[in-house]
């Protein structure tokens, strides 16, 4: 799997803002295997399918995000852990390029479907950067939910039901 460093800022969002391109259909389903919590997720693009197999360990120093491990899986490995899974999500993601000195940065924001949500999140290159919210985008914020771990994808899944 590939480790990745993952520092995200994220907010909950009254309204979905303009501007806004579809980018996929996600469904999220949330599992224990050999003790570790893990999320396999389908991504519908508009021209094909992927699946991925994620696991999310908090960052030793304390920071916000996660050390992120991910692969690509075949949609064979993704039904077998569905079958384990416990609870999911599903939401329709959208995104909007932001530039903020010369840096390119990507917000994307998820209309929730399975739960009546929308929330905001945005990728930094590094813990301190200085990110402006633009007007349009900071108007509809409630409330920032970075660090909430109440706000989490995995925590506002619902309980599958067979």
């Amino acid at each position: 799997m590939k480790e990745e460093l993952e520092i995200e800022r994220d907010w909950l969002l009254k309204a979905m803002p303009q501007g806004i391109t579809f980018n996929r259909v996600i469904q999220q389903y949330y599992f224990i295997e050999d003790d570790v919590f893990k999320r396999v997720r389908e991504s519908n693009y508009v021209n094909h399918t992927e699946y991925h197999l994620t696991i999310k360990t908090p960052r030793e120093d304390g920071k916000i995000g996660f050390i992120e491990a991910e692969k690509l899986i075949s949609k064979e490995v993704f039904l077998d852990k569905v079958k384990m899974a416990h609870t999911y999500i599903t939401k329709d993601r959208f995104t909007k390029p932001y530039e903020v000195n010369g840096v390119k940065l990507l917000w994307e924001i998820d209309n929730f479907t399975s739960i009546p949500l929308i929330k905001m999140e945005i990728e930094l290159p590094e813990d301190e950067f200085d990110l402006p919210i633009p007007d349009d985008m900071s108007q509809l914020i409630v409330i920032e939910t970075t660090g909430m771990k109440e706000f989490s994808n995995a925590s506002l899944s619902k309980k599958l039901v067979f």
